[in-house]
């Protein structure tokens, strides 16, 4: 018994250290880039650390902002940034670009904001963040939809929208880069065969995303050209379209030559050519075989010259193709925490006071400082685990979610209460103790229920209680109740 109970112990300490690690305190002076667009992309990545503007060291938004005022539109600004390329470990970057100009005004093409004291991911009422009004030609609720399955797919993962009047959404987010894309392009997309519609927007059935039952493609292939030759990167995925469009190819293509044979196959005389929103984005050969031949599923896609872009105009694609929506981004703001600074600050004195008080209980009823402190220990550790891994899984915490963990750490203080009362009056022997652990694992398998239904309804309450109970059963609980068997 004493070996399960040291691995155990040694288990619970690597999910700790290991969710310390999720949780990435900084340590770091600068600004952290929250917000990138062309051509500062070239440059700059989301998250890196701003160290210098043209020479100027930059550790305050204000400052950033009086730096910005001495710089004008086409001037070439110079910036030294530190890119993490591994946790704790971090690379110097110094690059120069050209400024643009926004509104009259100088655009660095960036936004800052301050460095995050660690990985938590706080919604915007509790830590502020970006805000975009956007205008909408259209129905809302329609806008809603579109946008958010576009982030769902193109990597935004902590967002809110609120309607405002009858065409204007806010948006609340810490993403920036790509979303402005993924907001304005209308998603009008047509592929042709010459001048012909292969198919557009209404002949989709669906758009391949996850690779599985379907193709998702990113590889390197040599371009060459009588002048020159080149590496680039082609990326793209499957399209399920309609009988009808799959019937159009065929008739698009009975028509047509071979221009080139490669081997023991060969290429008809047109390629299907893709736009989005009026712009080529790539092209596909059409083989012999397919000629005058339905054509189910085609692979849209394009090339780019680096994996970094193929990779980003992969899921932005995609994204995009997850509906039409006409919306434009008119203002870009930084927001205020809603419930002020201080917060979360008292949340957290809250929490420490909920375990400190539940750890005296038990002091109270045991007079055993040892088991007192292993309570503590414990009741620290799963709130810890609980945060950690609420960070890496990218999941944010919300005023709800604070609820949840209150929840957590008062069941935490009522089983043990619980357990040790019922112990106390049948008396501390091995039968009791594992009678009331087998009893406790029954409620705690109810809660683990409970929690995980809620996850359809109050996700930002289900998952800290989720992540709970699961350590819970499977580690603290036996920890804390073999402790009590060492009385017996």
């Amino acid at each position: 018994m004493n070996w399960v109970l040291k691995w155990r112990e040694l288990f619970l300490l690597l999910f700790v250290v290991l969710a310390i690690l999720f949780i990435h305190p900084f340590n770091i002076s600068g600004l952290q880039v929250s917000h990138v667009e062309e051509p500062a992309t070239q440059v700059l990545h989301l998250g890196d650390i701003l160290k210098s503007i043209n020479g100027e060291n930059v550790n305050t938004t204000q400052n950033f902002n009086e730096i910005v005022l001495g710089i004008n539109p086409n001037d070439t600004v110079t910036v030294s940034i530190l890119r993490e390329t591994f946790p704790y470990s971090y690379k110097k970057f110094t690059e120069s670009y050209i400024a643009s100009e926004q509104n009259n005004k100088t655009w660095l093409s960036f936004t800052v904001k301050e460095i995050q004291p660690t990985n938590i991911k706080l919604s915007h009422e509790l830590a502020g963040g970006l805000r975009y009004t956007i205008t909408v030609n259209g129905n809302l609720d329609d806008a809603v939809s579109v946008l958010s399955k576009r982030f769902s797919i193109g990597r935004v993962n902590s967002y809110s929208f609120e309607k405002v009047g009858t065409n204007q959404l806010y948006l609340y987010t810490f993403s920036g880069a790509e979303i402005i894309q993924l907001i304005e392009s209308k998603g009008n997309f047509e592929a042709k065969i010459g001048d012909s519609i292969f198919f557009n927007n209404n002949d989709f059935i669906k758009v391949c995303t996850s690779g599985v039952s379907c193709s998702v493609s990113l590889y390197a292939f040599l371009n060459q050209s009588q002048e020159t030759s080149q590496v680039l990167w082609k990326y793209g995925f499957d399209v399920s379209i309609t009988t009808q469009a799959s019937q159009r190819f065929a008739n698009l293509t009975k028509g047509l030559s071979i221009s080139k044979c490669e081997g023991d196959r060969c290429l008809l005389n047109e390629t299907i050519d893709y736009y989005l929103d009026g712009q080529k984005i790539g092209s596909e050969d059409i083989y012999s075989d397919y000629k005058g031949k339905p054509f189910p599923l085609p692979n849209v896609g394009g090339a780019k010259t680096t994996k970094d872009d193929a990779s980003q105009a992969l899921y932005i694609t995609q994204a995009i193709l997850q509906g039409q929506v006409n919306a434009q981004v008119s203002k870009i703001e930084d927001t205020a925490a809603a419930y002020g600074p201080n917060f979360l600050n008292i949340i957290t004195i809250v929490l420490i006071a909920l375990i400190v008080s539940g750890s005296i209980v038990v002091l109270l009823q045991t007079k055993d400082l040892v088991l007192t402190a292993i309570g503590a220990l414990l009741g620290f550790a799963e709130l810890i685990f609980v945060v950690g891994w609420m960070s890496v899984l990218n999941i944010m915490i919300t005023p709800m979610t604070v609820i949840g963990m209150i929840a957590m750490i008062s069941f935490t203080i009522g089983y043990k209460i619980f357990v040790l009362n019922k112990i106390k009056k049948e008396g501390f022997t091995k039968y009791n103790i594992n009678n009331q652990s087998s009893k406790l694992n029954k409620k705690i398998l109810i809660a683990l229920g409970v929690s995980t239904a809620l996850i359809f309804v109050l996700p930002t309450i289900a998952v800290p209680l989720l992540l709970y109970f699961i350590l819970l059963l499977c580690l603290t609980k036996s920890i804390f109740t073999k402790s009590i068997n060492t009385k017996a």
